[in-house]
């Protein structure tokens, strides 16, 4: 079966601070052809790797990833909405077109990391370049280059990462605003990610419009997704590729670095060159 092209994007949630931030505030990501990065259905599905992050017990990283989702769920005027699948042994990356049920996975590196630079963790989005549209997102936490933890009292909460990480699996970029919780860098000990700043709700809300969610609208994030195979996406199941109009891309976000370090765009190739492992 052929797949169609892909092409990798990736951007940094950097640890450190970034100097002279701008007025202009948050950012929608968009495609080569202009089209807004977007789920066109909610609620959107995840699980969670059931190996957990090195440094952090399972039921920590796993209060912690629900923590990041409930976050946007919860922002008001907005229709986005989650359900938790739950956590799964070894998921894949990326886009399987063959799966009976395609996953949006929460993981964590390990040793080894494939994406270049030195990131807190990487978002890798996959989406129709003709339209936007979403079919895939996955979030790899970066524990070759950092120890996580949970609180104020350590250098790199899990749950303040990866809710930055989890605006970038709705579609949004980077935001100028320096209390955002899209904003491009985090201090150590940071915690205040964890909550949506204005401007991360506006950017929701432009993507997103919709009616404030209630317990009949909605499953709680964490409830257990009830149905046993998930619709495979528009023209998502061929044996051909995609049109190029409709080639999905990827796009990927989250940094470190200190005061002086910028952070920018990087564009990759999901086969990147094997980093090398860092001593101690």
């Amino acid at each position: 079966m052929r797949t169609p092209s892909i092409l990798i994007a990736a951007t940094a949630l950097a640890s450190g601070l970034l100097a002279s931030p701008t007025a202009q505030a948050y950012d929608l990501k968009r495609t080569s052809d202009g089209y807004p990065v977007h789920w066109t259905a909610f609620p959107v599905r995840f699980v969670m790797d059931a190996r957990g992050p090195r440094d952090l017990g399972l039921a920590a990283a796993e209060r912690a990833v629900l923590g990041a989702f409930r976050a946007w769920q919860g922002a008001p005027g907005s229709a986005v909405a989650f359900v938790y699948d739950g956590r799964v042994q070894r998921p894949g990356i990326g886009y399987d077109r063959d799966a009976e049920v395609n996953q949006n996975v929460i993981t964590f590196s390990g040793d080894s990391w494939t994406y270049g630079g030195e990131p807190l963790a990487v978002t890798l989005t996959l989406f129709r370049r003709g339209s936007g549209e979403l079919v895939d997102a996955d979030i790899v936490v970066n524990e070759h280059s950092y120890v996580w933890g949970e609180g104020a009292e350590v250098d790199n909460d899990l749950q303040n990462a990866l809710t930055h990480e989890v605006g970038h699996f709705l579609g949004l970029g980077h935001s100028d605003t320096i209390d955002a919780t899209m904003y491009a860098s985090a201090a150590p000990g940071e915690i205040g990610k964890r909550t949506l700043h204005p401007d991360d709700v506006a950017a929701v809300q432009q993507l997103y419009p919709g009616a404030d969610l209630d317990d009949e609208g909605v499953a709680e994030v964490g409830a257990a997704w009830r149905d046993d195979k998930a619709d495979a996406p528009a023209d998502g199941d061929s044996d051909e590729s995609l049109p190029a109009d409709e080639a999905p891309q990827i796009g990927c976000d989250a940094a470190a670095g200190g005061p002086d370090t910028p952070i920018a765009s990087l564009l990759l190739l999901l086969l990147a060159a094997r980093r090398r492992r860092r001593a101690g």
